[in-house]
C-alpha cells in the first residue's frame, strides 16, 4: 500500500475532473477516535496515539475543514461531498437525515440531505472471510450484538462530526433512516440480522440520538431510492427487484410506496413460475425464489455438469462470458423466469417501469438479456407489450438514499 503522503483520490477509486488527482487527508487514527467519541477501546486508543505521533506533528488536532476527508483505515472509509467540505457546518439538520445500512456487503452510514445528496459517507465493508456486518473488535465480556450496534453508532458519530453536527446532540436532524438486510418487526422496532436476533435497534437509535427512526429492508430501499433518484424516476408503477441468494420486491403506484396489509407488497420471488418445479423453502413448489434465486443458480449449474461454482453466482457469470454453455443455459433459465413473474405483474397492475438491482440484477447483460426474453415472450397485451424493465443504477448510493427517503420523504416511501 502506498504510504499515507502518496495516496491519491484516484488511488481510493475517484478523480477530479480535471483529470488531476486531489489530494486526500489521511487523519490520525489517534484523532478520529476521538471523533467518535468514546466507542473505540480506551486502550486501542493509546496505542494509536502511541504510532501517529510523528504523523501529529504534522497535522491539525481536529478534522481539517479544507481538505478532501476521505479516509482509508485498513478497511474503513470515509468521504465528504466537496461543498459541504468546504463550507463544513452550512448544512440545515432540517434539511437532513442519518442514514444507515447494515447488510452483508457491511457497514454504510451516511448524511442524506433532502434533495437526495450524499453530503458525507461511511463505510466499514464485510470481509471474505465474514461475510455478514461488521461487528468491530472484540472486547472481553461483550457481546457480538452490542459490538456491531457501536459499529453503527462509530460510524454515525463520525459523519454527523464530518458536516459539523454535534453526534452528541445532533438536533434538528429529520430523523434516522435504517436499511437492515433481515426480517424486522416494525412494531416492536426489533430486528433479526447478524448477530442481532431481535435486537430493539428502533429503540436503542432513538435513545442514542433522540431522535425519530424508522427502519427498511432492501427491497422497498432499492424501489425509494431508485423512484427518488434513479431508473424510475417520474414513474407512477414501479416495481423494484432485490435478486440475490432470495429475491425480494416492492411496489410504488400512484408515486407512493404500497405496503400491503403486512407490509409484504411486492413480495415477487414467490410467485409461481412453474407449478412442477423445484420445491421453494417456503414450502410451495416452483416459487420464483426456487427457480431463479442465487442458492438456485448455484444448485442447478452443478447438477447439470457445472464445475467450480461453489455457492458463487459471479463465478457461474464469469464462467457464461467464456463461453461455458452449462453457465449460459443457467443464467439464461434463471432470467427467462424473472421475466415471466415481472410480465405477470406489469400485466396485473399496468406499471410504468420494472427496476432490477440486487447483486444478481448488477451482473448485467448475461442476466437482463435473459428477463428481457423471458418478459417478451409472457406479456403479449398491448398495453403491457413495451419493453419497461431496467438495471438500477444507483449503485452503492442505493443504500443511503433508501434509508433516508423513509425519513425524509414519509409521505411517499414510509413502509411501517
Amino acid at each position: 500500500m502506498a504510504a499515507p503522503d502518496a495516496l491519491t483520490r484516484s488511488t481510493l477509486g475517484g478523480d477530479d475532473r480535471s483529470g488531476q488527482p486531489d489530494r486526500v487527508q489521511v487523519i490520525p487514527l489517534s484523532v478520529l477516535a476521538r471523533i467518535i467519541r468514546g466507542h473505540q477501546d480506551e486502550q486501542r486508543a493509546a496505542a494509536a496515539d502511541h504510532d501517529d505521533q510523528q504523523a501529529e506533528q504534522d497535522a491539525d488536532q481536529d478534522v481539517p475543514n479544507d481538505s478532501n476527508l476521505l479516509v482509508d483505515l485498513s478497511t474503513d472509509r470515509y468521504d465528504v461531498d466537496p461543498v459541504v467540505r468546504n463550507r463544513r457546518g452550512s448544512l440545515d439538520p432540517a434539511d437532513c437525515a442519518l442514514a444507515i445500512g447494515v447488510t452483508t456487503d457491511g457497514i454504510q452510514v451516511a448524511i442524506v440531505t433532502e434533495r437526495g445528496v450524499v453530503a458525507a459517507s461511511y463505510r466499514r465493508p464485510s470481509t471474505a472471510q465474514s461475510p455478514t456486518p461488521p461487528t468491530g473488535e472484540p472486547v472481553a465480556g461483550e457481546p457480538a450484538a452490542e459490538r456491531m450496534f457501536a459499529a453503527v453508532c462509530a460510524g454515525a458519530d463520525a459523519v454527523l462530526h464530518a458536516v459539523g453536527f454535534d453526534p452528541d446532540r445532533p438536533t434538528g436532524l429529520r430523523g434516522v433512516g435504517v436499511l437492515v438486510a433481515g426480517r424486522i418487526d416494525q412494531h416492536a422496532g426489533s430486528v433479526e440480522c447478524g448477530p442481532w436476533h431481535g435486537f430493539p435497534l428502533g429503540e436503542r437509535l432513538a435513545e442514542q440520538y433522540d431522535l425519530p427512526v424508522a427502519l427498511t429492508t432492501p427491497a422497498p430501499a432499492l424501489l425509494a431510492s431508485e423512484h427518488w433518484r434513479g431508473a424510475a424516476r417520474g414513474r407512477r408503477g414501479v416495481l423494484a427487484i432485490d435478486w440475490d441468494r432470495e429475491i425480494n420486491g416492492a411496489l410504488a403506484l400512484g408515486d407512493r410506496l404500497l405496503a400491503g396489509t403486512t407490509g409484504n407488497a411486492g413480495h415477487i420471488g414467490h410467485i409461481c413460475v412453474d407449478p412442477y418445479g423445484p420445491k421453494c423453502a417456503c414450502g410451495a413448489r416452483g416459487c420464483l425464489q426456487a427457480v431463479a434465486g442465487g442458492a438456485a443458480i448455484c444448485e442447478w449449474y452443478s447438477s447439470h455438469g457445472g464445475i467450480e461454482a461453489g455457492n458463487d453466482v459471479t463465478r457461474i457469470a464469469r464462467a457464461a462470458g467464456r463461453g461455458d454453455a452449462i453457465a449460459q443455459a443457467t443464467l439464461r433459465r434463471a432470467g427467462e423466469a424473472i421475466g415471466q413473474a415481472v410480465a405477470a405483474v406489469v400485466t396485473l397492475l399496468d406499471l410504468d417501469v420494472v427496476v432490477i438491482g440486487g447483486p444478481l440484477g448488477a451482473l448485467g447483460p448475461p442476466v437482463l438479456e435473459a428477463v428481457g426474453d423471458g418478459y417478451a415472450a409472457h406479456a403479449a397485451l398491448g398495453y403491457a407489450a413495451a419493453p419497461r424493465v431496467v438495471p438500477a443504477v444507483l449503485g452503492q448510493e442505493s443504500v443511503p438514499l433508501g434509508a433516508a427517503a423513509a425519513v425524509l420523504h414519509p409521505q411517499s416511501y414510509r413502509s411501517g
